[in-house]
This record gives C-alpha cells, structure tokens and sequence, in this order.
C-alpha cells in the first residue's frame, strides 16, 4: 500500500492535546468532514481489525478515561488526497482518503486504517514514544533517512501480516528459486510478503522453524529487505540539498544548533545508535527481534544507497543483483534525490570542522534551537535506555 506520512506537526499535536484536557469522553474520535455513513464504515473496519487483533492500537486508544484500560485517545478524519496517498499520520491525526473512506471495501478500508494507526504508535504511543522521534533533529540526513526507512517498514510489514491473516489472496503469483527483491515488485509490498514468505519455506536455513520462530525471521528477512525500496527511499530523502552552514558576522557566528556544547551528550554517536535500537526494540512486533544493532544497520545501509548510486552511474560496475541482504534487482532504479542526500550527509559531516574554525572569542549564536525541558528530556532518556542495557 503506497501511503505517504507526513512530519509530525508539533502546533497540531498541541491543538489536539488542547482537546484532550477539555473533559471530552476518551475514545476514537472523528474529526469535521466524516457522516454518519463514514463513521460507520470506520467502525466497521476497525471492528474487522479487532477480530484479528484485539490489542491493535486504535482499540486500545478507543478506551473512556475512566476505563482503568485507558491508554489515550486518537482522531481519525477524511480528507481530499491525491491518488497515490490512501491514508497519512500527520503526527496527530489519522487521514484517511476521502474517496477510499467512501468507496473502498471495508477490509481495504481497514488496513489502510491500521496501517496509519501504526504509524501513530510509533509517534504517539507514550512519552518514550514521543521521546525517541524527537531525538531525530540530532541524526545526520543519513541516519534520518534509515529512521524513516525503519518507520515505515514497520507499519508496512505489519498491514501485510494482517492482509494475510484475512486470507487476502494468499497465493503467491511467483516462484522464487532465489530470494526474492523488493524493487522488482513497483510498490506491491504485499506481493513481495508472500513471495518471501514462500522463499523462506523451501529454504533450508528456515525450513526447518515453526510458528514464531518463523514469523521472526519472515519479518527480519521483510524488514531488511523493505530498506532497498526506491519509491521510499526516494520520498524520504532531502528535496534539496542541506547545507548547515555557519554564517559569521562581524562580532558573531551563527551556527545550527546541534554544535551547542550544551548538546554534546546527544549528538553522540553511541547514544544515536542506542536510541535507535530502542526505536526498533520498541516498535517491532511482540516477541519479535530484529537483531541488527543500529550501527551494523547504518553500515549496510551506506551499501544499499551506494549501490543504487553504482547501478545509476556507472554501468560498468557489478550488476549482478546480489545485493547486502542477498536481495536486488539485475539493475537498480534511479534515486531522484540521492545526490541531494549524498551532498546533505557531506556537509553535515564537515560541520564539526567548520565549527572549531569559529575564531576564539568570537560569539557564537545558534539557530533552530530546542528548549533546555526537552533537551532534559532526551538526556533522561538516555539514562533510562543505559539502564535498560544488559
């Protein structure tokens, strides 16, 4: 399911807490635009994904205040979207297509439904949740781009493991003697869950698992793989190139403000990586683990994005399609933005040097700056998931 997802909007998030506190009933609420009619199709769909999966977020976030249940609230509204986009999370509120709301089955409805509703618990589930997305203003554009490449994988795999349980065409339209590869599939992710569910099940490493053990490495092996998507990738790359320049007046400097010394601990890249293996931890299926380490996946990533540059640029270069997953097409796609991102990742990696270039004594402003409550924040942040460790 092609779904695009916004950048959480923090004036929404507030505007809808705002809500929150009014002393309204907690449960699913539907925002101006939805009938009668669409609020019952919704609740249709939600009830199908219920059956499936009595703990799924929205029924948890469909609770009254005073059900001792209770784990919060979420809106979900109609709205005019372009053809490509069935559903958003804008970062607090579920968009849902106004013309799939209207016309699409109740079963594609729901998925298209849950689908967001993954993506809002990612964002949305606690104040942990919250936490680790807001770290990301301290990642290279790398290392966003991994993020949201993780994010979105997350909530893909989870729509097709439900697709599945409804017994939605189950029969895969291929026969893969070797592992399948995403690119080949032009955006059918569900098309590809099957095929390397069918993969895995005439392969002798995972032949031989049963039950979860199997469905853990079916989603380890969809995970990675999802990361080699060129639509995804591309749409989450940099539009432009980033430049983080530091602008030096007569008498100051101004610079980013993540060279803030004050922001030292956090940009840290053991503590990066540690919030990211606590994102994945965290939103991977119950029981499930991915057991790439953050650090490891960054490597690898630098590998897939370089050879999607290779394939790009240089037609001489090896094509054989084995890519670092095992996984690749006999020729890679075209990344619009990949020389955006590539640009990007080079300038925010020589920012460290430009910034001792700041003359002694030379006042130094910073720009974009974060509140000192949230940086506190994300410093007891880190000093939860340091407990955690083993």
């Amino acid at each position: 399911m092609k779904t695009k997802q916004t950048k959480p909007k923090p004036a929404a998030l507030l505007a809808l807490l705002l809500v929150f506190t009014g002393g309204v009933r907690a449960e699913v609420r539907y925002a101006g635009g939805i009938d009668a009619a669409g609020i019952e199709r919704i609740k249709q769909s939600l009830a199908l994904i219920e059956k499936k999966l009595p703990d799924n977020p929205l029924a948890r976030w469909s609770r009254s205040v005073s059900d001792a249940r209770y784990q919060g609230d979420i809106w979900i509204r109609a709205e005019e979207l372009d053809d490509s986009t069935l559903g958003q999370w804008d970062g607090a509120c579920i968009i849902v297509n106004a013309e799939r709301l209207a016309e699409e089955s109740l079963q594609e409805l729901a998925l298209i439904i849950y689908h967001e509703a993954i993506h809002a618990d990612h964002h949305y589930r606690d104040t942990e949740a919250f936490l680790l997305n807001e770290y990301a203003v301290f990642f290279s554009p790398r290392q966003l781009l991994l993020f949201e490449m993780i994010n979105e994988g997350l909530a893909v795999y989870a729509e097709c493991a439900l697709r599945y349980s409804f017994g939605a065409n189950v029969q895969a339209d291929h026969k893969y003697r070797n592992k399948p590869a995403l690119e080949r599939y032009n955006e059918d992710f569900y098309a590809y869950y099957k095929d390397l569910r069918r993969w895995m099940k005439g392969n002798a490493a995972y032949s031989k698992l049963e039950g979860s053990r199997f469905e853990e490495a079916l989603f380890r092996e969809y995970l990675a793989g999802f990361l080699y998507d060129p639509w995804y990738l591309d749409y989450y790359m940099p539009y432009q190139v980033q430049y983080y320049g530091i602008l030096r007046g007569k008498d100051f400097a101004l610079s980013p403000f993540f060279c803030d010394p004050a922001y030292a601990e956090l940009v840290k890249q053991e503590n990066i990586y540690r919030v990211l293996d606590r994102y994945i931890e965290k939103n991977s299926p119950a029981g499930f683990c991915f057991s790439t380490g953050a650090k490891e996946l960054e490597d690898r990533f630098i590998t897939i994005l370089d050879r999607f540059e290779s394939g790009n640029r240089n037609s001489k270069k090896d094509r054989s399609g084995e890519g670092v997953f095992g996984s690749g097409p006999a020729e890679a796609k075209k990344l619009r933005n990949l020389e955006y991102l590539e640009q990007s990742q080079r300038n925010y990696e020589s920012l460290a040097a430009r910034y001792r270039e700041i003359p002694e004594g030379l006042e130094i402003r910073y720009k974009d700056g974060r509140s000192e409550k949230l940086a506190e924040s994300l410093r007891l942040l880190l000093i939860s998931l340091e407990v955690r460790a083993p």
